[in-house]
């Protein structure tokens, strides 16, 4: 497992640092934040990796984040994401979708290269783990995966519970398992 946090960083260069590294290194976005707030940032984020999918819960101070299509070009991942609301909530935008939120606790989905807008719903700021698995290593036909816009999982009541397990199964398994034995889990939550 992987850990990297802003506190080793000076305070005056932590967004800036956090937007190179955590931005655009990881998940290849575009992250923005007044000048005035980015002496009290603060971020965090640890990344598994399960063969090629990687598990990354995140923690960070509020700021706006935003896939463009240049960032879609510079780095691409052709995965899909699935995503668990783990504090507070999230706002998302974009060119092919409605607006929508997910609260804490909330799931939702997307095809990596496509473009969107986020932000924090509250000064909370972002607390969140994403599941990435490449397409390629989707078992079953993903046709149309690619126009997959950021939504959430619509049926929180019933799937909420099945994607909870899932996802509480690999965090509480990943230091010691195999990648062979959480690849069923990595399947199932794809499904």
């Amino acid at each position: 497992m992987y850990n990297w946090s802003t506190d080793h960083v000076d305070p005056q260069d932590r967004f800036d640092y956090w937007r190179e590294v955590r931005a655009k290194g990881l998940f290849g976005v575009t992250a923005e934040l007044e000048p005035e707030r980015r002496g009290n940032f603060f971020g965090e984020f640890s990344l598994r990796k399960f063969d090629n999918a990687g598990l990354i819960e995140l923690r960070a101070s509020p700021y706006r984040v935003e896939r463009r299509v240049g960032d879609i070009t510079d780095a691409r991942s052709d995965s899909l994401c699935i995503y668990q609301q783990l504090g507070g909530g999230g706002w998302f935008s974009g060119t092919r979708l409605d607006e929508f939120s997910v609260r804490d606790g909330m799931f939702a989905t997307s095809y990596s290269d496509l473009p969107y807008r986020t932000a924090p719903l509250s000064d909370d700021g972002f607390h969140l783990r994403v599941l990435k698995i490449p397409v390629a290593d989707i078992p079953w036909p993903h046709t149309g995966l690619d126009s997959l816009v950021p939504k959430p999982v619509h049926d929180q009541t019933e799937l909420r519970p099945l994607l909870e397990s899932c996802f509480q199964d690999i965090v509480e398994g990943s230091d010691e398992a195999e990648p062979a034995g959480t690849a069923p889990l990595v399947h199932a939550l794809a499904h």
